[in-house]
């Protein structure tokens, strides 16, 4: 067989693994059935959507929200949920704005599941408002997800194709996720912040509690973190900024540049390896006496103001640095 036909091949082959796991994402955001949404070639009836309704909370635990396509939007205030935008579909329906109850979790979805041949296509906007203290998860195919302003027990926020945004909210553990698109996080007061990415890159500020970050193709920062810091990443740059005085940070890249900055006055044990790459330090670091400003080599151990906590970094390709703030 040729060089040129085990390229083409394996260049398949990937493609393939790719589609079905955006497809075994999507399934399972589905609970097994996808929706048929599919763009008509012709014909069709545009729909204006223009719904609300007010939401009862009592004996709610857990509000689950799902909007297929558009965007979804959740804030603080009064109980109730919108929908709004403009659709295309041979398959009218009286309302689109589903609230159910089940059990102690209320949910709430866009009603998009069509019986091919029909369709439903177009974009729409889900606005839910919600008081503190709720456990929350929301779910967008191609949605992108806003949340803005709340307190959490626990918040689940994932879509496929679109990004996710959480700003100024706290509670117990959030997860945040996107397989094709950017997560950001900003001013997080949670105990425990988990996000994953495929492509789109990862930005955290100001996280208050201990933060893991599993991304696939694109830049990460963390930064300001008070709590624990783990960062994975395949293909692309990492930066991680921590304000404890006794930090803990592990950080893994296969093919990028890592940067950790610390407080001027941390205490740690250092660990750095690099295949292919320097590493470079403002901190004195004691390795068999002590070492300053440039280290020249791709494996490096000591301890750093006498010692703590283990700062460790990990790369591939890609240049270490060590900076104070």
């Amino acid at each position: 067989m040729s060089n040129t036909k085990k390229v083409v091949l394996i260049v398949t082959a990937v493609l393939v693994v790719c589609l079905i796991g955006a497809g075994t994402v999507l399934l399972a955001g589905y609970g097994g059935e996808f929706p048929n949404i599919l763009i008509p070639s012709r014909g069709g009836t545009a729909v204006r959507i223009d719904e609300s309704e007010t939401l009862s909370t009592n004996g709610v635990a857990k509000v689950s929200i799902e909007c297929v396509i558009g965007r979804i939007i959740i804030e603080k205030g009064d109980a109730r949920a919108e929908l709004t935008g403009n659709i295309t579909t041979n398959a009218e329906k009286e309302k689109y704005l589903v609230v159910e109850p089940q059990g102690d979790t209320l949910n709430v979805r866009f009603d998009a599941q069509t019986n091919f041949p029909d369709y439903l296509n177009g974009d729409v906007t889900m606005r839910v408002w919600l008081p503190d203290g709720l456990d929350v998860s929301a779910f967008g195919a191609s949605a992108g997800i806003d949340v803005d302003g709340l307190q959490f027990g626990n918040a689940s926020f994932r879509s496929v194709s679109g990004a996710v945004g959480v700003n100024d909210c706290s509670g117990q553990n959030l997860e945040a996720a996107s397989t094709s698109g950017a997560v950001k996080v900003q001013s997080a007061g949670f105990g425990r912040t988990n996000i994953s990415s495929t492509s789109g890159g990862v930005h955290v500020g100001g996280a208050a509690g201990d933060v893991t970050v599993n991304n696939i193709s694109g830049a990460v920062r963390v930064e300001n973190a008070d709590g624990d810091v783990s960062v994975g990443n395949t293909s692309g740059s990492v930066f991680v900024s921590q304000t404890q005085s006794n930090p803990s940070v592990n950080v893994s890249t296969i093919s990028g540049s890592a940067e950790i900055r610390l407080r001027g006055d941390a205490s740690f044990d250092l660990t750095a390896r690099s295949t292919s790459g320097s590493l470079t330090t403002d901190f004195d670091v004691m390795v068999s006496g002590s070492l300053k400003a440039k280290i020249t080599g791709t494996d490096v151990q000591g301890s750093v103001n006498g010692g703590g906590e283990n700062v460790s970094i990990t790369t591939v390709s890609g240049s270490i640095r060590v900076t104070k703030q």
